[in-house]
């Protein structure tokens, strides 16, 4: 307790913007558990103690342990708040930001605003890989589509399908045929590789 009132009398006092982070920064490792100490979690510490949490300390018990409980859940609060929205994840992925800028060269602010076509992308894109990319041209031009966009896009096989307007069923059929096509890949390489 001694040690919280102590930082939060040093955010008070400061006389530089810069004074009161090593002590904040103390207070947050020893006694928070926060061993990062960079600016937002320096930022977030500081806020943290100079809430409310002098109010809760007549409903925890004089050891500190709720208190600090409180002060460190605060902080953890404040640190997400103070976090920009594209660090964030939401859900199974993260948001990006209009200027992420995507592997064709142009940004999102560009493909949402502009006369963007699924096609597009799909018709641009090959697979990095050597293995895979002689695997992907044995593929027909419209299953080539569905493999691009099931690549570009992710989820399932009959959503990419359908993103190319081509029937769902042709998804699951291509996603068969490219696994069957990748393993003979394979056991030709294998057998040459037993030939030399």
């Amino acid at each position: 307790m001694v040690a919280a009132l102590h930082a939060r009398r040093a955010i008070l006092e400061c006389a530089d913007d810069d004074d009161w982070r090593p002590t904040v920064a103390a207070f947050s490792r020893t006694y928070l558990g926060i061993t990062r100490t960079d600016g937002q979690w320096l930022e977030a510490v500081s806020t943290a103690l100079l809430g409310d949490w002098i109010d809760v300390l007549a409903t925890y018990s004089p050891d500190g342990d709720g208190t600090l409980h409180h002060l460190r859940r605060e902080a953890q609060t404040v640190h997400r708040q103070l976090m920009p929205l594209w660090q964030r994840k939401s859900g199974p992925g993260r948001v990006w930001m209009l200027d992420y800028r995507l592997p064709s060269g142009e940004t999102l602010h560009e493909v949402v605003c502009g006369s963007y076509r699924f096609e597009n992308d799909v018709l641009s894109w090959s697979p990095d890989r050597h293995d895979a990319g002689a695997v992907f041209a044995r593929l027909k031009e419209d299953e080539q589509h569905v493999a691009r966009a099931f690549a570009l896009g992710g989820g399932s096989w009959a959503e990419a399908a359908v993103a190319t307007g081509l029937p769902a069923q042709l998804g699951e059929r291509v996603m068969r045929k490219f696994r069957r096509l990748g393993l003979q890949h394979r056991q030709r390489q294998a057998a040459l590789v037993g030939v030399a």
